[in-house]
Parts: C-alpha cells; sequence; structure tokens
C-alpha cells in the first residue's frame, strides 16, 4: 500500500508540474496575441528613394533579378521597425541564406 501512495504522489506532483506548464504557455500565447494585435495597428512612413538594405536599389525600384518571388499579390517591399526597407525578393533572398541548407530544398 505504500508503494501505491508514493507512486499517486509522484503522478500527483507530475500532474501539478504539468498544469503549471499549461499555465505558462497560456499565459505567454496571450501575451504573443496582443502583441501580434499591437503591431498590426502600427504604420511606418519611407521614402521611395530609401535603398534596399539588400541591394542598395531605391525600393520604389524593382528588386534585381532573382529566382525568388516576386510581383503579383506580393506587397513591394518591406519596412522593419529598424528602418530598414527590403524588396520583397531582397528579404527572401536574406532569410534564405539564414536557413540550414536541409531546410532551403523544403
Amino acid at each position: 500500500q505504500a508503494a501505491i501512495c508514493d507512486s499517486l504522489e509522484r503522478y500527483g506532483a507530475a500532474i501539478e508540474g504539468l498544469k503549471s506548464d499549461m499555465e505558462e504557455a497560456t499565459a505567454i500565447a496571450e501575451a504573443l496575441r496582443a502583441d501580434i494585435r499591437l503591431l498590426g495597428a502600427r504604420s511606418g512612413v519611407v521614402s521611395l528613394t530609401q535603398p534596399c538594405t539588400r541591394c542598395g536599389r531605391p525600393i520604389s525600384e524593382t528588386a534585381p533579378l532573382t529566382s525568388l518571388p516576386q510581383g503579383g499579390a506580393l506587397p513591394p517591399f518591406y519596412l522593419f521597425p529598424t528602418g530598414s526597407a527590403y524588396h520583397v525578393a531582397c528579404c527572401a533572398a536574406e532569410v534564405t541564406e539564414l536557413v540550414a541548407p536541409q531546410q532551403r530544398k523544403r
């Protein structure tokens, strides 16, 4: 009977630990949702002559030829809170270089 009690106490402690982890994850998720809502309302001002951080061409001009997606429904450029602006294709190329080679194939 002592072994059963010990086992139940261990399970109870494990369940409490899992509950604590779930509460923490829920709080983090709620904070992320709030941050995303705030970011959705942000806007920035940029000059169309501002150079692309990657290629140096004005963001109002098209990006250099690349095999990455361009045009269509894609926005012409991304403006980051740091003030950096990238053509969409230049931003995609920048991110692609940061990804591990085996993940680039995906």
